[in-house]
């Protein structure tokens, strides 16, 4: 078929026309899939796209008698995977931790999906190109056409009032004391626990990944359709980012409000750089961090190229740090993912005992929230994000939820506030149809 555009080059935009281009290539795309599997991964200097499946692997709950789950996906990459060619796309859910750790997920998921999609669409500030299949003709004209549009804010089709924050009918900050508790009696440092809250409506996943590139602030965005299972997020944290034999981790730790004025917002700043509790919970983030990147890395390769910088999104701020390595030659991409995942900032410090208290204290096994979503390239390069500050949709059913990290020191009501502040990065932006 003969189509108006394989790849091309399209005038160079500044970040915020491109964050502006992308929302509208987005909207073309996921109306052009029209049901098939569609995901959206954004990262400021390049969007990425793919349109319905060619091949994809699965691993599925129940199967421990088999390879591990990790190794498993790497060896299929490596089959799939190749110059020139359209990347992965995919997710990890926490639940996988049940195969390394004491937690038993729902069953609801596969533990891994990866997706070669049938088409790839990849738009940076100065390149438009299209892989796999040639394009429909009215998808390349219509995503032709999107570029010269001027598209505004979508409505809010529904408010959400307050009081969906605030409403905590499994009794949050009792479990929080509760597991308070148990930290200052065992041997458990950190525990990050979440909650849950229901939509009170059908979502709009379209009109709300639009809002979220218009109004959020983030290190990454994402958007998947894969029919019974949606997910939409704007993450502030990756989990992993690799090229070639270098690897990368970004713990979030610490965490305050954004404030309500400049005298608040310094208030809240300076609160959050003395705070004892605030740096424990981050040095020590960072330190497992290292001791990860270690078992798979050169020993004198592992650093931390950035420590405790100020991080700030729409409405909560946090403590940033980057911690890196060199592979050894034996190991590959998966092998650290293996042992970054789950990230130490949604699990907890000893890992292996923090997953077991979330198994005890939330009452569902979290799915799609705080595993990570991410895309692998044709080179083998892979980014993954934390699937945090993001809507799910499993079966019909679709939810928020933010979780606050549990140290000894923690106070219940400020941890429940924690929560309130990160869950209403996702509220301001839902829509509803």
């Amino acid at each position: 078929m003969s189509h108006p555009l394989d790849s091309g080059a399209v005038a160079p935009v500044d970040s915020a026309l491109f964050k502006c281009l992308s929302r509208r290539i987005v909207d073309v795309a996921y109306r052009h899939a029209a049901g098939e599997p569609f995901f959206a991964y954004f990262d400021h200097n390049s969007l990425r796209i793919g349109i319905g499946k060619r091949e994809q692997f699965e691993y599925l709950p129940g199967s421990k008698d088999q390879v591990d789950p990790f190794a498993a996906a790497s060896r299929w990459c490596q089959t799939q995977l190749m110059a020139k060619d359209i990347s992965v796309y995919g997710f990890v859910s926490f639940d996988v931790a049940g195969y390394h750790h004491s937690y038993i997920g729902d069953g609801k998921l596969p533990l891994i999906r990866l997706i070669k999609p049938r088409l790839e669409l990849e738009v940076t500030p100065g390149q438009l190109s299209f892989r796999g299949e040639t394009p429909e003709r009215q998808l390349a004209l219509d995503v032709l056409a999107c570029m010269h549009q001027d598209k505004g804010e979508a409505p809010i089709s529904q408010l959400i009032r307050q009081a969906a924050l605030l409403d905590d009918p499994e009794n949050y900050r009792d479990r929080v004391a509760e597991l308070v508790h148990e930290l200052r009696h065992g041997r458990l440092d950190k525990a990050i626990l979440s909650r849950r809250v229901n939509t009170p409506a059908a979502v709009d996943w379209l009109g709300t990944f639009d809002r979220g590139m218009l109004h959020s602030q983030f290190c990454r965005s994402y958007l998947f359709d894969h029919g019974a299972i949606k997910a939409v997020g704007f993450t502030p944290e990756t989990l992993l980012v690799s090229h070639g034999n270098t690897i990368a981790t970004n713990p979030l730790a610490g965490t305050r409000r954004r404030g309500r004025d400049a005298i608040d917002e310094a208030r809240m700043i300076r609160e959050l750089r003395r705070d004892p509790k605030e740096i424990k919970e981050h040095a020590i983030s960072v330190l497992l961090a290292q001791e990860e990147l270690l078992r798979v890395c050169e020993p004198d390769s592992v650093a931390v190229r950035e420590f405790m910088a100020l991080k700030q999104y729409r409405t909560v701020q946090h403590l940033s740090s980057r911690v890196g390595g060199v592979l050894r030659p034996a190991a590959n991409w998966w092998d650290a993912m293996r042992e970054l995942f789950p990230g130490v900032t949604v699990s907890g410090i000893g890992k292996s005992d923090a997953i077991g208290a979330i198994g005890r204290y939330e009452s569902e096994s979290r799915g799609l929230y705080a595993g990570c979503v991410g895309v692998i390239d044709a080179a083998g390069d892979a980014d993954f994000a934390l699937s945090i500050r993001s809507l799910f949709e499993v079966d019909g059913r679709s939810f928020w939820q933010a979780g606050a990290g549990i140290i000894p020191e923690s106070d219940p009501n400020l941890e429940f506030k924690e929560t309130c502040h990160k869950l209403a990065t996702m509220l301001e932006i839902t829509s509803f149809t």
